[in-house]
């Protein structure tokens, strides 16, 4: 943004034009070169010989399992996975997380300028500021979504990163405006929490959804949900409130907490499934292996906390 302000108004366009430009060009280039490079399964990647397409086929197949097993029909989409997906409790646990993540996430980035504009009067300086906050962000997210695959855990490293969040808003409600230092370190230990908890949360929903089906209209579901927060922008953070938004710190920290509760809630049903799958006699096993489509609710699955 601050490179931005600097452009002018090159070719007529002006300074918001130029966000959407840069933000909108790369993803459209890289859309077309993935369209045209790469094929929906191994068979059809013409630059691929048939060792690779078989090796890879294997092992998309071997990560399938029997709970992402094709429907029994000729339809792309299964409409019994369709009422799994809208009759598992545990999806809407996912909503839960979601929308406790995001909604601070599309409130918070919004007042973001507003709140550093009390540390610094100038606008191009504001946003000069925003860019270390951002690489901090950056690198806390990478590192902490490696070590939560490296032990393909998602749960507890989820927690804390909306415990961090949950951190940063108490600060920023309650001693923002006595320091600007306050303002600016708790804003980068919001956006830390809030932005790396994220794609954790997104990855532990597809890794414990089975069931191809399933599983694209969980991700939809959740994600129609998580943006709902959006639109409560200015009831949260009103003008009103400025410079120092304390209720809606406050009411972005709740949605943390909600969250957070959410993510124990979650991770404790999922641990009690996997005890009773463990120890399942031969005959209930038989009567759940019997099931067709049975995705997650296969008794051979495990749910990853």
């Amino acid at each position: 943004s601050y490179g931005i302000t600097k452009i002018g108004s090159i070719v007529g366009l002006k300074d918001w034009q130029w966000i959407f430009m840069f933000e909108g060009l790369p993803i459209t280039v890289l859309g077309i070169i993935i369209y045209i490079f790469l094929g929906n399964i191994p068979e059809t990647v013409q630059w691929l010989n048939n060792c690779e397409k078989e090796l890879l086929t294997n092992i998309l197949r071997e990560d399938a399992g029997k709970a992402n097993g094709a429907p029994n029909s000729d339809s792309w989409i299964s409409w019994r996975q369709v009422k799994y997906a809208f009759t598992d409790q545990r999806i809407y646990l996912h909503m839960l997380i979601g929308i406790g993540n995001m909604t601070p996430i599309l409130c918070f980035t919004l007042v973001l300028p507003s709140l550093l504009d009390g540390i610094n009067a100038s606008a191009p300086l504001t946003h000069l500021m925003v860019a270390p906050m951002y690489v901090i962000i950056c690198v806390f997210c990478l590192v902490w979504s490696y070590s939560s695959s490296l032990h393909n855990e998602h749960s507890l490293h989820a927690a804390t990163c909306f415990f961090i969040s949950l951190i940063g808003f108490i600060i920023l409600a309650f001693v923002g405006d006595q320091s600007k230092t306050a303002i600016y370190v708790s804003s980068c230990i919001v956006c830390c929490g809030m932005y790396t908890a994220f794609p954790i949360a997104l990855s532990w929903l597809t890794k414990n959804v089975g069931g191809h089906t399933k599983r694209a209209m969980a991700i939809c579901c959740v994600h129609a949900v998580d943006h709902l927060g959006g639109v409560l922008k200015f009831v949260i953070y009103p003008e009103v409130d400025k410079p120092i938004y304390r209720k809606g710190h406050l009411i972005c920290a709740g949605a943390t907490a909600v969250a957070l509760l959410s993510t124990f809630i979650l991770r404790r049903s999922m641990m009690k499934e996997n005890q009773r799958r463990q120890f399942l006699s031969v005959d209930e096993y038989r009567r759940e292996d019997a099931v067709e489509e049975p995705c997650d609710k296969h008794p051979d699955f495990r749910y990853v906390l």
